[in-house]
């Protein structure tokens, strides 16, 4: 029986940084949802009142990740590493310049299929009556996390869940 281990800490900071994304979003619906009822603005007048608080939101989010990044890898370097095994380390496959070649290479053809997967998006919205909203906040991150999901199954089943 082979039992998995994880960083609590490494949770914890996790979890945090969730919640406070998500309450950061939520707070910005619920102001829209409170302000409409009380002011009874027009959209305009909605989008003056709403766009500093969504500002306000996106800068607390994008402080704290910055935080996130000083806490992991410079103050609490050795509590949020994952502990290593007796394993040794593998020689890369592939030499720098290589590397680099792949990733460019693969962002160009990501980026190309991304420019065509948009432009076929709006025959799909058309012909088979689905709203682009859904399209574009349900399935286009389902399909498009498909491969990181798979990566994380396959560092689970490794005994790795630092990295999945």
């Amino acid at each position: 029986l082979k039992v998995q281990t994880f960083s609590k800490m490494g949770a914890l900071v996790n979890t945090s940084m969730l919640l406070l994304s998500c309450l950061s979003f939520s707070l910005v619906t619920v102001f829209y949802t409170q302000a409409g009822r009380e002011v009874g603005a027009s959209d305009e007048e909605m989008e003056e009142i709403l766009l500093p608080v969504s500002r306000i939101c996106s800068i607390i989010i994008i402080l704290a990740y910055v935080a996130y990044i000083f806490f992991q890898l410079v103050t609490h370097r050795e509590a949020m590493a994952e502990a290593e095994g007796d394993e040794e380390q593998e020689e890369p496959n592939l030499s720098v310049p290589a590397a680099v070649t792949i990733m460019l290479v693969s962002t160009l053809v990501v980026s190309l299929c991304s420019d065509l997967m948009v432009q076929s998006l709006e025959g799909v919205v058309e012909h088979a009556h689905i709203s682009s909203h859904f399209i574009g906040i349900i399935l286009l991150p389902i399909v498009g996390n498909a491969c990181e999901h798979a990566s994380a199954i396959r560092f689970a089943v490794q005994d790795k869940p630092g990295l999945a």
